[in-house]
């Protein structure tokens, strides 16, 4: 029986590829099941035991993860400022009367 270990619905292809590389480094014999239909892709393994090694190490690298991601001094911005907003607001409000008007 399969067991699946880690679903890829979600993950961006950089910590995919350092997930896959993490866990050959560990020696977890795994393999990968594409997108399709029905059906999501995910990392699997054939064996309990393995799966439950494979767990174990997917837990540690999702801690290394997090250690790296609060110790990145990263500065998050908002998408957008509130002069942006209020500038594409203004914009919608000309556009809606200029082709609302009845001379168009």
């Amino acid at each position: 029986m399969s067991y699946r270990i880690f679903d890829l619905k979600y993950v961006p292809e950089n910590e995919e590829a350092q997930l896959k590389a993490y866990l050959h480094t560990q020696k977890v014999k795994f393999y990968e099941t594409p997108k399709g239909r029905h059906s999501n892709p995910g990392i699997w393994v054939r064996k309990k035991e393995e799966a439950i090694r494979a767990r174990e190490a997917i837990n540690q690298f999702q801690e290394q993860w997090a250690k790296k991601a609060k110790g990145s001094n990263a500065v998050i911005t908002k998408p957008t400022s509130r002069k942006h907003k209020i500038l594409i607001f203004l914009v919608a409000v000309v556009l809606t009367i200029i082709l609302s008007s009845p001379y168009m």
